[in-house]
């Protein structure tokens, strides 16, 4: 099946904030893994810092691993994401 540009666009999202956070404070999608409470996947965290369209749920997970590895600054979700995920 061959994706229209406007499907593309619904899919990619472009390299999202998150990227550069995580670059900046030295962490890889390992540390975000390993730290998880709740189950994050290496592919998870990888779709999310490049944009690729995932679900508002798995953003929040990255969020919450985000604040807890990071204990001297509090992340919201637009420090994060440019884009809400669907819900479900």
């Amino acid at each position: 099946m061959i994706e229209s540009a406007s499907e593309s666009d619904e899919i990619n999202k472009g390299v999202q904030p998150l990227d550069k956070v995580m670059m900046d404070l030295g962490l890889t999608d390992a540390n975000l893994v390993d730290k998880s409470r709740k189950k994050i996947v290496f592919r998870m965290v990888a779709k999310a810092r490049k944009g690729r369209r995932i679900k508002l749920r798995h953003q929040m997970k990255i969020l919450e691993v985000l604040n807890d590895l990071v204990m001297d600054k509090k992340f919201t979700f637009t420090d994060l994401f440019n884009y809400t995920g669907p819900r479900g």
